[in-house]
């Protein structure tokens, strides 16, 4: 049997693209499969979140700016024209936060070398592999599309990331400005593939 051997600077090049894999979540979608989506030319959005999740690091007018301003980009880079008095589609949007689980293994591994005799002396231990659970608030930012016509919900998509002390306003536009990227990177719906599928 052939052994494999890792190198030690490839593990270390490919640890932060795994780390950042870990922490994205999935994107939600559902949608009205009747709703003729080719029929949405122009938007307008809600001018603050409908709902207040009871943390302020979310119920932040900072942070709803920040949202609107990247559906405006998100959505004018797809086609469509913000207007604010004659939309065909109002976007409305909801941040809440949630407490996950997360299973951490307490497995653990070392080794050390020292002096024993005359040639000296090598040891190494293991730790017998365990787990723990340890809980973490995310964030979710939810955002609907709504027919102004008929005033019905015709879509809605959502995903979540971990919250983290000590943002910047740097890196709050920058994370929110991915999140809503990945939830509206699956509007419109495609509506032909998914009913192959």
């Amino acid at each position: 049997m052939q052994v494999k051997r890792v190198n030690l600077k490839t593990w270390w090049a490919l640890a932060p693209a795994i780390w950042l894999a870990a922490c994205a979540s999935s994107v939600n979608v559902d949608y009205d499969r009747k709703f003729s989506f080719s029929s949405i030319k122009t938007y307008k959005v809600a001018d603050k979140a409908a709902n207040q999740s009871g943390d302020t690091q979310l119920d932040n007018p900072f942070v709803a700016k920040r949202i609107i301003n990247a559906i405006k980009v998100e959505l004018n880079r797809r086609g469509y024209t913000y207007d604010k008095d004659n939309a065909d589609a109002r976007i409305v949007f909801h941040v809440q936060k949630k407490t996950g689980l997360e299973r951490r293994s307490t497995a653990t591994f070392g080794y050390g070398v020292g002096p024993y005799g005359y040639y000296g002396g090598m040891g190494m231990v293991y730790g017998y592999p365990g787990y723990y659970i340890e809980s973490y608030e995310e964030g979710v930012l939810t955002i609907d599309i709504v027919d102004n016509k008929n005033n019905t919900l015709v879509w809605r998509g959502s995903t979540g990331r971990r919250l983290y002390n000590g943002s910047t306003p740097e890196k709050s536009t920058q994370a929110i400005n991915e999140i809503v990227a990945e939830i509206l990177e699956r509007f419109p719906p495609d509506i032909q593939k998914n009913t192959r599928s």
